[in-house]
């Protein structure tokens, strides 16, 4: 059956340490994310957003913690909604629910599947039946175990849980993605995955679920793969295995060199969307293949992410629509965001009921328009500014970080003001759109770094915040 498809950091050596400064704050361990704008339109959609997503949110069933990232009304998550939708969970204080949710798709991994999991899980634990008959007969996208492996990743980051790095069930699903899964479904051994349509629906080759996907390969598989080889060689790297770190970024590194010479077309300077199995490349008319590699940031010329960014056009359905604002905040074009943020949260949206709409929004405000990029491993959280000229300020309250609660302000894109709630002492990376040798950290200047990234040149400060501190840094021209 059919459904529809829906930094590296540069981190500075020379840490500020200060002593508190500003009012202090009581710790929220209990509250929700909150925010507010001097956007009305923006504080109404990210209140419908954030109420709609936790209508989806349950606990006490078989299956354990779990909210729906289906078609509403199956009560159950499939493996790429869940990949997406985690991030905008984490912001609502679901890291529970992500842990458990992931950890049931590594435990699905299976070699009578060809080392596929189970695309879809209900609330009884089980694979949705309509999805599943049997080991010889079930439904699967085969991005599906690469995008699992780098919302783990991600979701390490953003809670410094290390069930991610350590726990036997993930350690187990990572290594047979990378090795067994690739072997099974790499049919001329050149080290990408392929599936014919004939093997339909056990093993697509792509998220776009057309009679028109007539390829072996989709950009959105080789853009998986990549993320997925990527996550997995950081998440060998920060446990200390570097030789096997070495071979996954490799791994990565030669999937991103294919893309980058073979899937490119030249003629109309755009990315081939699939591959046959005659070996030659097709351009398909579908947007999410378009946008796949920038989401996974396979894509390694400027000039060319610009082309893609560019070429971006009308999405076939919400489910595709739902990556946009996050896709053009990453890229730093902040206004054409904005508008796909404002459309997704907006009451005449088709279909917004479905749930990853409103968990997506929750993700893309957070990590996109308040620029929100926590990264465990360093301790570390980094804000960066992405506010337009209809936006003169936006505050995200009690954003659970780690295992911290933290607080953000921007006023306008030229400061910031940062709370750490409660919790342990962090770092925070204060960075801003703008070309400096100094910033303003309490309104006394302090040498700054900068860093050239995605287009946008970046000045930044890190500061030490203990639990209750409150800094505000600016740029003071």
């Amino acid at each position: 059956m059919k459904k529809s498809v829906f930094y590296n950091l540069f981190f500075s050596a020379s840490i500020l340490l200060l002593s508190s400064c500003g009012p202090m704050k009581n710790a929220g361990e209990n509250k929700q994310v909150g925010f507010t704008s001097d956007n009305k339109e923006l504080n109404e959609g990210f209140e419908w957003a954030k109420n709609q997503a936790m209508q989806y949110v349950f606990e006490g069933d078989q299956v354990g913690k779990w909210y729906e990232a289906s078609l509403p009304g199956r009560e159950a998550f499939c493996m790429r909604d869940v990949s997406h939708q985690c991030l905008g969970a984490q912001v609502l204080g679901l890291a529970a629910f992500n842990k458990n949710m992931l950890e049931k798709f590594a435990e699905g991994i299976s070699e009578s599947r060809d080392w596929c999991s189970f695309w879809e899980i209900n609330k009884d634990g089980f694979p949705a039946p309509v999805d599943y008959i049997n080991d010889s007969n079930f439904w699967y996208n085969l991005p599906a175990n690469f995008d699992v492996m780098d919302a783990c990743y991600r979701m390490y980051q953003w809670t410094g849980d290390s069930t991610y790095l350590s726990n036997p069930v993930f350690l187990n699903f990572y290594n047979k993605t990378a090795f067994e899964y690739v072997v099974a479904w790499d049919l001329d051994n050149d080290g990408i995955m392929e599936s014919a349509k004939t093997n339909w629906p056990r093993g697509i080759p792509t998220y776009w679920e057309s009679d028109n996907a007539d390829f072996v390969t989709g950009s959105d598989l080789v853009a998986s793969m990549y993320s997925g080889y990527y996550a997995f060689s950081k998440i060998l790297a920060y446990t200390g295995d570097s030789l096997a770190a070495e071979e996954m970024k490799n791994k990565a590194e030669e999937i991103q060199t294919v893309f980058n010479e073979q899937w490119w077309d030249s003629t109309s300077n755009v990315y081939y969307n699939g591959r046959n199995s005659d070996g030659n490349y097709i351009l398909a008319n579908n947007e999410l293949l378009k946008f796949y590699p920038l989401y996974h940031e396979i894509i390694t010329d400027k000039v060319r992410v610009a082309l893609v960014l560019k070429n971006i056009g009308k999405a076939e359905n919400v489910e595709e629509s739902s990556y946009l604002p996050e896709l053009f905040y990453r890229y730093n074009q902040n206004e054409r965001a904005f508008k796909y943020l404002l459309q997704l949260v907006g009451p005449h949206l088709e279909r917004r009921e479905y749930p990853e709409v409103s968990f997506s929004a929750i993700g893309a405000v957070a990590s996109g328009l308040m620029g929100i990029k926590p990264h465990a491993y360093h301790n570390l959280i980094e804000t960066f500014p992405r506010l337009t000229s209809q936006v003169g300020w936006a505050e995200m309250s009690d954003v659970p970080v780690f295992e911290n609660s933290i607080t953000v302000r921007h006023n306008g894109i030229k400061e910031t003001v940062f709370t750490n709630n409660s919790g342990a002492e962090v770092l925070w990376q204060a960075s801003f759109p703008a070309i400096s040798n100094v910033l303003s950290l309490n309104g006394e200047n302090t040498p700054c770094e900068r860093v050239y990234r995605k287009n946008q040149n970046i000045s930044f400060i890190v500061v030490r915040v203990k639990p209750g501190e409150t800094y505000t840094v600016s740029v003071p021209f």
